[in-house]
């Protein structure tokens, strides 16, 4: 009787272990399943929280494109120099590698950075100047968002297709200068931002006003702002 049972628990032993086979391969399917939906909610929580982010540094910015920066109720720049796309170009890389601190963002300092004088307007609001460039306008100003506090906003604002910037020209070498090129995911915003930590530990972004966001070709728009690291 011993030997016949044996007999049967060995059959069946080939039959158990497929079993358990064919249980743990329908398994780890499953379990790979959960790792990858796990894994693809992690990734769009952080590709969310990223451009809630770009979004909440931007909300500030203008998002005009006027000639001129007529924003709100400024009065008009004087009349600057005219430029060339190749100089308002270096103007951009000079006063990116410039900005380390808060305090570079005041206008004497900018206005030396930049080479052109920077007069205040009518209301001394404001400080800068507009002028050609090629077939289009641009428009340097610096000026305080909030007059109450300290922090400074720059813009370089271009007018018409033929004054917009190069988006490689521009962008390259602030790539290769340590910046870090940030595009949005979602929104029909067409600003795209490059950012630094500089050496006093702050935060220097560039927003940029491009043609295509997911294609940009050229740029009418740079806005230059600093928002102070974390403690």
């Amino acid at each position: 009787m011993r030997s016949r049972k044996s007999g049967r628990y060995l059959r069946c032993l080939p039959i158990v272990a497929a079993l358990i086979v064919a249980l743990s391969a329908c398994a780890k399917p499953k379990d790979n399943d959960q790792e990858n939906n796990m894994q693809d909610a992690m990734t769009t929580e952080m590709r969310a929280a990223q451009d809630q982010a770009a979004a909440s540094a931007d909300a500030s910015i203008p998002s005009d494109s006027s000639p001129v920066p007529d924003l709100g109720d400024y009065p008009a720049l004087a009349q600057g120099p005219e430029l060339t796309a190749d100089r308002v170009l270096e103007q951009v890389h000079a006063l990116a590698r410039a900005l380390k601190t808060q305090g570079d963002f005041s206008a004497d300092h900018v206005q030396k950075v930049l080479g052109i004088d920077l007069p205040p307007d009518a209301s001394a609001r404001r400080r800068g100047v507009q002028g050609t460039i090629g077939a289009g306008s641009y428009g340097w100003a610096v000026w305080k968002p909030v007059p109450a506090q300290d922090s400074h906003r720059i813009a370089l604002t271009l007018a018409s297709a033929e004054a917009c910037l190069n988006f490689d020209a521009l962008t390259k070498p602030l790539l290769a200068d340590g910046f870090q090129l940030y595009t949005p995911t979602s929104g029909d915003d067409r600003r795209v931002t490059v950012h630094k930590n500089v050496a006093s530990g702050d935060l220097l972004y560039l927003s940029i006003t491009v043609d295509d966001r997911s294609a940009p070709t050229c740029a009418s728009r740079v806005t230059f702002e600093m928002e102070a690291g974390d403690a």
